[in-house]
């Protein structure tokens, strides 16, 4: 659904009681609020190096008899 600004003017205009009581009820909202900045950080860390793998890949040997 796309409105536009006309959709827009003809709603407040056929709904004009009913947006000016919502504004009368919730003015301080508008009014009495200073100026305010959301800010949304989404942070993604590099990939983490490959572990450096051993010279050879033998598995260490175990001593017999322990």
């Amino acid at each position: 659904m796309r409105l536009g600004d006309a959709d827009i003017k003809r709603f407040i205009a056929d709904q004009r009681s009913r947006c000016q009581a919502r504004y009368k009820a919730d003015e301080r909202t508008y009014k009495a609020v200073k100026p305010q900045l959301a800010l949304r950080e989404i942070f993604i860390p590099k990939a983490l190096p490959e572990a450096a793998k051993p010279a050879t890949d033998k598995p260490p040997s175990r001593q017999a008899g322990r």
